[in-house]
């Protein structure tokens, strides 16, 4: 792709691309794609194809932390991820800045070397709604709201009731 086509996709509003190229994983090889986000939250959307090659692959999203548990061969915990596919797709709301990974993992079904087409990309919210927080009224507000339309749905029906009396005693 060519540098002013990535600088325009780039200026999408609410959206920014991270990746979009095509990888060769050997067999058995597991390689981690580093991301970085020091924004505001965002979406994060990851779409691979498999092009060629193997069944498929796993991608998982990690936190650094847990990058280094993976590496060393610890129980780790991964924020989003795939079963091993030839084309998946996932998304995950991050809340938290700081430094994540994307582990492209052929190790399971990695019989053969694969070629990736990886797209991730981040969506961000308004700033007007990462503002807005729903709010309950206090327990005495509600009954006071509760309290005041009965007492006036009650007053617009004896209104109405008097009205209607007076014209059917006209008659």
């Amino acid at each position: 792709m060519n540098l002013p086509a990535l600088f325009l996709l780039t200026l999408a509003p609410g959206g920014l691309v991270l990746q979009d190229e095509t990888i060769h994983l050997s067999a058995q090889e597991a390689r981690v794609e580093d991301i970085s986000l020091s924004q505001r939250p965002a979406l994060l959307d990851c779409s691979f194809s498999v092009l060629g090659g193997g069944s498929g692959i796993r991608v998982a999203l990690l936190t650094r932390a847990q990058l280094v548990r993976f590496r060393s061969g610890l129980e780790h915990e991964v924020l989003g991820s795939t079963a091993p596919l030839r084309s998946g797709h996932f998304q995950y709301e991050v809340l938290e800045p700081g430094e994540y990974a994307l582990l492209l993992d052929n190790r399971r079904e990695g019989r053969r070397p694969v070629d990736v087409e990886l797209k991730v990309s981040l969506s961000f919210r308004p700033h007007d709604q990462a503002a807005i927080e729903p709010g309950f009224a206090s327990p005495k507000r509600r009954l006071a709201v509760v309290a005041l339309s009965l007492a006036f749905f009650f007053a617009v029906v004896a209104y109405a009731g008097r009205i209607i009396r007076k014209a059917l005693a006209s008659y």
